[in-house]
């Protein structure tokens, strides 16, 4: 393999490709991986799926490297995609033991449904492997997909939770299953029908709007009918819906109230969810306003997330936690201070080379990417 070609691979995928290597030495030869002989196959199974989760990297705090990007851009380039899983997994085993039962077919949605929630890309595959595990359960059953509902998910947790795999989340990723499910007509309702009341026809109303005439995805509806269905019962407290008397007060009152309890991505389908109705308020003229208009933007602060850099004081403590006196410190003192000074992405460090070092003129040769030309630093 040639060094552009080990650069490449070294550098995004090496998580991800690590760590399912990881999974099959886990699975075929569990001793090897430091685990007892004679643990059960479903908590080895556990383990191993478990062991898939990439890791964040340290040096993304010294560059202010956020995952941010990575994180979304899963759910800005999929939606037309039919293959989520994947691009959450890499090995085509690892896919096929996922790929099993009735709910097989629906994890790409799941995964795309999540996404646009603001999860992220290591939540997203965690809550992916919990929903295999129930599909192969099911497998198992005599229940069909149609009557999957919360008494059943109530009996496979209690089985995971025996088994001491249960993981925090996984309740609540289950209850959005078959919340999606629900909503795209797989899965019978669980509760009784709503009562017929104002608020229920116009919530209903709106989402058949969404549906057939702004042609969404009923996996849409997942973030906008809830957020409708608070301001309706907030706003006019189950009495006489009177749109008229709205105004923009209301508005920016309700976002004010909410948004400081949400992270920015849910406050942002927030916000969205609220234009989108009062659109269609003053289409159907219901409203002669343009509260669309008056729903105020979401700030993100630039504070509000991770650094982009380290302080240089910082720099040098963390410089300083390295002990020069053994091999293994002075090595990561070099690549912090790759890091730190020259700039130098994670990656690329990954991918030098003795070869890549010019010890006569103190220049180090870096490969930015395949194909890329060579830059001295």
């Amino acid at each position: 393999m040639s060094f552009s070609a080990r650069c490449k691979r070294r550098g995004r995928g090496l998580n991800k490709i690590a760590a399912e290597k990881r999974l099959h030495k886990i699975l075929d030869k569990p001793q090897r991986a430091g685990i007892d002989k004679h643990v059960a196959p479903h908590v080895l199974r556990h383990y191993a799926a478990s062991r898939t989760m990439p890791r964040g990297r340290t040096s993304d705090a010294i560059h202010g490297h956020s995952n941010a990007a990575t994180r979304h851009s899963l759910a800005r380039r999929v939606w037309h995609s039919e293959r989520v899983i994947n691009q959450l997994f890499t090995f085509s085993s690892t896919i096929e033991r996922l790929r099993q039962g009735p709910l097989s077919e629906h994890l790409d949605a799941y995964a795309v449904a999540v996404a646009e929630q603001g999860y992220t890309h290591h939540s997203i595959r965690q809550q992916v492997v919990v929903i295999a595990d129930l599909s192969r359960w099911l497998n198992h059953k005599p229940i069909a997909l149609q009557d999957l509902d919360s008494k059943a998910v109530d009996r496979f947790l209690r089985l995971r939770r025996r088994q001491q795999r249960l993981r925090r989340g996984d309740l609540k990723a289950l209850e959005r299953l078959l919340a999606m499910l629900r909503q795209i007509g797989v899965v019978k309702p669980d509760q009784p029908p709503v009562a017929d009341t104002a608020q229920s026809r116009i919530v209903a109303e709106f989402r058949r709007y969404l549906l057939q005439e702004r042609g969404l995805s009923p996996l849409t509806l997942l973030n906008y009918v809830p957020v409708i269905e608070q301001f309706l019962s907030e706003r006019f407290h189950n009495k006489a819906l009177n749109f008229a008397m709205l105004r923009a007060p209301h508005v920016t009152g309700f976002v004010m109230l909410h948004a400081h309890q949400l992270s920015p991505v849910r406050a942002g389908l927030m916000v969205t969810a609220l234009r989108s109705f009062f659109r269609y308020l003053r289409h159907r003229g219901a409203i002669t306003t343009d509260l669309a208009g008056c729903v105020p933007a979401v700030p993100n602060r630039s504070l509000s997330t991770l650094p982009r850099f380290l302080p240089t004081d910082d720099v040098e403590r963390i410089l300083e936690c390295c002990d020069r006196t053994t091999s293994v410190g002075r090595r990561n003192h070099a690549i912090l201070l790759l890091l730190a000074r020259l700039g130098v992405r994670a990656g690329e460090v990954v991918g030098l080379s003795l070869d890549d070092i010019d010890w006569s003129t103190g220049q180090i040769t870096i490969r930015e990417r395949a194909g890329s030309r060579p830059s001295c630093r």
